[in-house]
């Protein structure tokens, strides 16, 4: 059955522009940094529609020739059948040994048709299998090459993100780096305002 498969991602793009404004007294220049939202949004299809109708269609011939192969034998069978209690309720004893040897024959005859159908579904199922063994492999074959290509893609795309933003990562950095000093120094300060405070409340009482 043929499937839909999409990604989406969101990627951040920043760039410097420059700017000037006209003077009041002195005038004067700068620039500022503008940060773009980019979509990516990728689409997959898997068709796998002709391979879903040969398998229909190697179905419905099996179908076909194994119904028509049981009808044959069903209708053999019965015109055999209804032949030999006509001509047994016809006849005399000494003829049952004549229907019994023709019965045989006829059942001799059919033999080779039916091992012979029966030879032909084999290799209609060789064939199926065949097919979907290298139906299998191709659809293998396919799905690790495009793996390969958006797992490169994503790669790439990570490793452009960072580039574009490493002003950002090292400035977040030393934010980090500030934060857990200023947290440190906090704890100590606080510590010390609670030993003071206790010295105090002791010493009152």
């Amino acid at each position: 059955m043929s499937y839909r498969q999409s990604y989406s991602e969101t990627i951040t793009v920043s760039g410097s522009k420059s700017y000037t404004y006209p003077a009041s007294q002195n005038g004067g220049s700068g620039s500022v940094t503008v940060y773009i939202d980019v979509p990516i949004n990728i689409d997959i299809l898997v068709d796998t529609n002709p391979f879903d109708s040969s398998i229909d269609r190697a179905e419905n011939h099996i179908n076909l020739l194994t119904e028509t192969v049981v009808a044959t034998e069903i209708a053999e069978v019965a015109a055999i059948h209804e032949g030999s209690a006509q001509v047994s309720r016809s006849i005399v004893n000494g003829f049952f040994s004549y229907i019994k040897y023709d019965i045989s024959q006829q059942i001799s005859e059919l033999k080779p048709f039916a091992e012979a159908k029966f030879m032909e579904l084999v290799k209609l199922r060789e064939a199926c299998l065949l097919k979907k063994a290298q139906m299998t492999e191709d659809f293998n074959r396919i799905a690790e090459r495009y793996t390969g290509i958006f797992n490169n893609l994503d790669k790439e795309t990570s490793n452009r993100v960072k580039v574009l933003n490493q002003d950002v990562f090292n400035t977040g950095a030393q934010i980090g780096d500030l934060v857990t000093w200023s947290a440190d120094n906090t704890l100590f300060n606080i510590a010390t305002v609670g030993n003071m405070e206790g010295s105090n409340t002791s010493s009152m009482l």
